[in-house]
């Protein structure tokens, strides 16, 4: 299967997690920001983890995708670093594969409790990573050195929170700037049905087969 195909379907199911967080709080579904309070418990109870919203949007993802492509992994293990897992690695065909990494990102949303979050001191930080060691400027790092066979593709997905007076657009692009060897695959938006000053915003962005192949060949 072609991997940018694989990709909008990943953002199909995102947005299809998002109608199910319908658990009310305050009277107010709790929407996709609030994807834990939703589908944690259900998740510890068939993994025995307790995921973080990355890691648990990735389990919901497999779980869907499941129905019309098989055999996808979870939190795979990188080749020759065991330690470092991706969230999600699809087939494509008999011997190729696609490696994704999921982000998250917040820098407006909807909070049932406190009402509308218009701004978040740590997003910036989160995105360039400056002071993390998981942020999404790394998993451009990680993927294009992972020892990952040059057959197979590289993906990203970030999962962004934001309000309509105040984009993450501009943002997101410097940091996608800085890694020429990618290219945007897909891109979608659409209003949080909770509160229309925000939306939530999937970008999917694929690393080009001939740096792939040159990266696997200088590790």
């Amino acid at each position: 299967m072609d991997s940018a195909l694989v990709l909008q379907q990943v953002t199909n199911a995102v947005r299809e997690i998002d109608l199910e967080c319908r658990s009310l709080v305050n009277g107010i579904e709790c929407g996709l920001i609030n994807v834990r309070k939703e589908f944690r418990a259900l998740a510890h109870e068939q993994t025995g983890k307790k995921l973080t919203e990355e890691t648990l949007i990735a389990w919901l993802v497999r779980q869907k995708l499941n129905r019309q492509l098989s055999n996808i992994e979870w939190e795979k293990p990188y080749p020759r670093n065991q330690r470092r897992k991706c969230d999600l690695v699809f087939p494509l065909g008999k011997s190729n594969f696609l490696w994704l990494e999921l982000k998250l990102a917040w820098k407006a949303w909807f909070e049932c409790i406190k009402g509308p979050i218009v701004s978040n001191p740590s997003f910036l930080s989160y995105l360039h990573g400056l002071n993390k060691t998981h942020s999404f400027r790394h998993d451009f790092e990680k993927l294009s050195g992972s020892h990952i066979p040059s057959t197979d593709s590289r993906a990203i997905c970030l999962i962004g929170f934001e309000s309509l007076k105040s984009p993450m657009e501009s943002d997101v692009r410097k940091i996608v700037s800085q890694h020429p060897d990618w290219s945007l695959a897909n891109e979608t938006a659409w209003i949080d049905r909770r509160c229309n000053a925000f939306q939530i915003h999937v970008w999917n962005w694929l690393m080009r087969q001939e740096s792939a192949a040159v990266s696997s060949f200088d590790l």
